[in-house]
């Protein structure tokens, strides 16, 4: 279920209280604008709509919500289900939360229940909130950061440590090749596929290099070198499609995964002064054998990091249902109290990385830990809160980035003229009317 708004009246109650906590001057702006950008009868007319959609589906995803997980969690916590069934309603009228994160953040746990006003909602951030709000004017930062190649070029340009290329290709033929390739042949190493724009590791695929003119994707049948180039064209017919080495994490975090690159997501925000500043990080692994990508969204599971150490916390899935692991479900390695190598590192990384893409006042950066440092393999410009809240089980309300969500907010209300001009090139990119 997507929820494109909640109703505005439901998060001030907090801040007319007294409550001037970051997430409540962060739900309290979120609300003020949407009501600011709904003005006219026409627009009252919309967002009454929503309300009223909101009211429907609360007390429908409710219901479905509590079978799905209501005797799990009474198994679990003894909190029986029609209390469940009574938070999740209360939440949704009193809060504006979707019963389906009542699950997913554990606010059938009485300590988080009291804190729910502090955690970030995703309705509230994406697909059209807070971050593309808070965009600033720039060159095109947003389109750098959802095309993996334009991407990889700016990191290039700017000497930046990303993934090799090895070809690009789109329409079934070769667009660009990666220094030292013609486009005729294919290295004799692992390599790794995906799309140029796609997401949550869809499309993705890994040809392991086995020796004797043969590559084979994990769980598959061998394909020779002509095979497989034949096979990538074909797929580059239906959208562009990058071939990039593989990369293997470093030695000491190897058995942390089933075969796929594990990454670090660095979340990282301008501060008071304009300066990217890491506010959240999570550890993110792949648990399932042939298993290509290490993305929570595909199966994976993540672990809270600790931002200080690079301390690694326990780990779980983006699930409701998902319990907290001290050790990895299949190799049995170790979690939790482990450090991360080159973790200084890999934070000076993301935040000289946020300095190329300063029209972003928040990123999620994806870095891989490999024996030689960290290396940058994305940027995500619309980070879900959700990914960082469950594996940390604590409230990002509460942390240094609802601080400066909060700050970012307020100024906008006073300076709109801040943001509005990167809103508006956004616009007039997706819509074809300006070019790159």
């Amino acid at each position: 279920m997507t929820y494109r708004v909640h109703p505005p009246f439901c998060v001030p109650l907090g801040h007319l209280r007294g409550d001037r906590s970051p997430a409540i001057r962060v739900h309290t702006a979120y609300a003020r604008i949407v009501w600011r950008a709904s003005a006219g009868p026409a627009g009252r007319l919309r967002l009454a709509g929503k309300m009223l959609r909101w009211i429907v589906d609360a007390v429908v995803v409710t219901g479905v919500m509590t079978v799905r997980y209501g005797f799990l969690i009474r198994r679990r916590t003894g909190k029986g289900v029609a209390r469940q069934a009574l938070d999740q309603l209360r939440l949704a009228f009193t809060l504006g939360v979707p019963p389906r994160t009542y699950y997913l953040l554990r606010l059938h746990d009485d300590a988080n229940l009291k804190n729910a006003h502090q955690y970030l909602f995703r309705y509230e951030t994406k697909p059209h909130g807070i971050y593309w709000w808070l965009r600033r004017p720039g060159p095109h930062d947003s389109e750098l950061l959802a095309d993996k190649e334009k991407f990889r070029k700016r990191c290039l340009e700017q000497d930046l440590p990303t993934v090799a290329l090895v070809m690009q290709l789109f329409r079934g033929e070769v667009e660009e090749c990666g220094e030292g390739f013609d486009g005729t042949s294919l290295p004799r190493r692992d390599l790794f596929v995906k799309p140029t724009r796609g997401k949550g590791g869809a499309g993705a695929a890994r040809w392991n290099w086995v020796g004797d003119d043969r590559y084979q994707e994990p769980g598959g049948a061998p394909l020779s070198e002509a095979e497989l180039l034949e096979h990538l064209k074909a797929l580059s017919r239906k959208e562009s499609i990058l071939v990039q080495d593989c990369l293997e994490n470093h030695p000491e975090i190897i058995d942390l995964s089933t075969g796929a690159l594990t990454t670090a997501r660095i979340l990282t925000c301008q501060n008071e002064r304009g300066e990217p500043e890491p506010v959240a990080a999570v550890f993110r692994m792949a648990v399932r054998e042939h298993q290509v990508v290490d993305n929570i969204h595909a199966g994976g599971i993540a672990c809270g990091v600790d931002l200080g150490t690079g301390k690694l916390g326990r780990a779980t899935a983006l699930s409701p249902s998902s319990d907290w692991v001290d050790v990895h479900p299949t190799t049995g390695a170790a979690i939790a109290g482990r450090t991360l190598p080159h973790w200084n590192e890999a934070l000076h990384l993301a935040c000289t990385a946020h300095r190329q893409f300063d029209a972003m006042v928040v990123v999620g950066w994806d870095v891989a830990i490999t024996e030689s440092g960290p290396v940058l393999v994305e940027g995500n410009g619309s980070p879900c809160v959700n990914l960082i809240q469950r594996p940390h089980d604590a409230p990002l309300g509460q942390s240094r980035m609802g601080e400066l969500l909060a700050h970012h907010l307020e100024k906008l209300e006073v300076e709109p003229e801040l943001y509005r001009e990167g809103r508006l090139r956004e616009k007039r990119l997706r819509r074809g009317r300006l070019a790159l």
